[in-house]
């Protein structure tokens, strides 16, 4: 399954925190926004990316083992197969959604990175409810934050080119 660590043709990423980190490079250009490319300034997609980074794994490290079940999927299927979501204008979930003023001491790196860890220790197969792909196990969470950010920081790097 080469797919599962490959995000598109120039970028292998196979550690969660490598992308934290990559997010972090890019905090001196929080303000920085090129309308051409997105409605949103850099600060909003690190702060988003965050976010979700954190939400899901809160959810994940809640979630109990013992209601894993797999289920077929075929939206996850498809965007885990191609390691893409495809850039679109969509709505974020309001407890995903940046504020209007992103200051640097509000992003949550420090939190993100901790998760990280955890979620590498984790036993068994804990699992969240996700609203399109239902029930990723650990794998497919890992996979999911990776496939999630990585969209963000190419919008980022088509900003500030």
């Amino acid at each position: 399954m080469w797919g599962f660590f490959l995000l598109d043709k120039h970028m292998f990423i196979q550690n969660p925190k490598n992308l934290i980190q990559k997010l972090q490079d890019y905090i001196n250009h929080k303000e920085e926004k090129n309308t051409s490319i997105s409605a949103s300034n850099i600060g909003w997609r690190i702060d988003h990316s965050l976010k979700v980074f954190n939400t899901v794994s809160e959810n994940f490290l809640k979630s109990n083992p013992k209601m894993y079940a797999y289920e077929f999927n075929k939206w996850r299927m498809l965007c885990f197969a191609l390691s893409y979501f495809q850039r679109v204008k969509a709505k974020a979930p309001r407890q995903v959604n940046p504020p209007k003023i992103i200051t640097t001491k509000e992003l949550q790196f420090k939190l993100a990175l901790s998760h990280t860890d955890i979620i590498k220790r984790a036993h068994g197969n804990p699992a969240f409810k996700h609203f399109i792909f239902d029930n990723p196990n650990k794998i497919r969470t890992t996979r999911f934050m990776q496939i999630h950010t990585t969209p963000h920081l190419k919008i980022i790097q088509d900003i500030l080119k």
